[in-house]
């Protein structure tokens, strides 16, 4: 065999390695993500963020759904059936930290006071959630008027001079709503006194 047979017979096999390669990488119809293609299925289930969709409960006084005010965050997460985690480090050595479902924040956020739940903040306008009464982000001070008795109005501290808080009150339970310049709500937070009046989350 002569040197030319020698260099075709070589550039034949390669190409047939090479064919062989090509028809396995496109005609695999298996499952497996191609991590270049970005289907990292590790990192999804790994990532909150890829978590299944949160239930939507109720905000009331006490509690938020299935969670009471005075649970741990244990009984908390098993009441949700989803895990609630901190998303800040060495928060569990804190005297007062938020947990979040899957530990990341999103629309609900849990204040822990000496192990127990405290307060209950609705993070975002989410329409959504709503309280025990209907009133959700956007309603009208009229209507919180109209579905709590005896709420009381204060100046907002931070805000304009039409910005207010709305607080129902339910023994040591209350609800605050925050209302714009329009007097509509812009924000829900509940739980025991004093910790459902701290201005800035824990501080």
């Amino acid at each position: 065999m002569n040197k030319k047979h020698i260099w075709l017979t070589v550039a034949l096999i390669v190409l047939v390695i090479t064919g062989i390669g090509v028809y396995q990488r496109y005609s695999d119809t298996s499952d497996s993500p191609d991590p270049a293609l970005g289907g990292d299925t590790a990192t999804e289930i790994a990532n909150p963020t890829f978590a299944p969709d949160q239930a939507l409960y109720e905000l009331r006084a006490d509690g938020y759904g299935p969670v009471q005010i005075g649970m741990s965050v244990k009984e908390a997460a098993e009441a949700l059936k989803m895990p609630l985690a901190s998303n800040s480090p060495d928060s569990d050595e804190a005297s007062c930290f938020y947990v979040y479902p899957h530990g990341e924040p999103g629309t609900v956020g849990f204040m822990i006071r000496e192990g127990k739940i405290a307060r209950v903040d609705v993070h975002f306008e989410n329409p959504d959630i709503h309280t025990d009464k209907k009133i959700r982000f956007g309603s009208s001070t009229k209507d919180v008027q109209a579905a709590y008795s005896n709420v009381r109005i204060e100046a907002h501290p931070y805000g304009g001079p039409n910005e207010k808080y709305l607080i129902y009150e339910d023994g040591e339970h209350q609800i605050i709503f925050e209302t714009d310049q329009n007097g509509n709500v812009t924000s829900l937070r509940s739980g025991k006194k004093p910790e459902v009046e701290f201005i800035e989350g824990c501080s």
